[in-house]
């Protein structure tokens, strides 16, 4: 139905809400729930079980999660952090090995939330990443 001005067609929206507000509620809810049932979904589907130790090459971060994709992405929006460079140090079957991983590369002088916060005296960008990996595992 063509409306003769913006009057109109407001007066027919504000009508139209009120004859019809508990169907136009409940359709709002039933969307918002799916939306939240997919998103669920979609993160568990993201999970294999494991946890990862990731180190964040350009922040010098390493963290521990079981869900990297979703890590990263906070990590990205929350703490506007660079994440266009992650290595993925290793899975592990328990929290106590991933734990375990992630406080000595703490104590090496990489940042993370649990660990050592200072900064490393040789960074990644002057030192060969793969050797001190190497040397760590060989620790391990």
């Amino acid at each position: 139905m063509p409306y003769k001005n913006k009057e109109d067609r407001r007066a027919n929206s504000k009508k139209y809400y009120k004859a019809n507000k508990k169907k136009i509620l409940a359709y709002h809810q039933t969307i918002k729930e799916k939306k939240a049932a997919t998103s669920k979904a979609w993160k568990e589907a993201r999970m294999d079980g494991l946890y990862t130790v990731y180190l964040i090459v350009p922040e010098n971060y390493v963290g521990m999660t079981t869900c990297l994709y979703q890590r990263l992405s906070d990590h990205k929006s929350k703490n506007n952090r660079d994440v266009s460079d992650v290595y993925i140090i290793g899975k592990y079957k328990t929290k106590a090995e991933a734990r375990e991983v992630e406080n000595k590369y703490h104590k090496m002088g990489y940042d993370g939330a649990y660990g050592y916060n200072g900064r490393c005296k040789n960074t990644i960008a002057g030192v060969d990443f793969t050797e001190s990996l190497n040397n760590l595992n060989n620790l391990l």
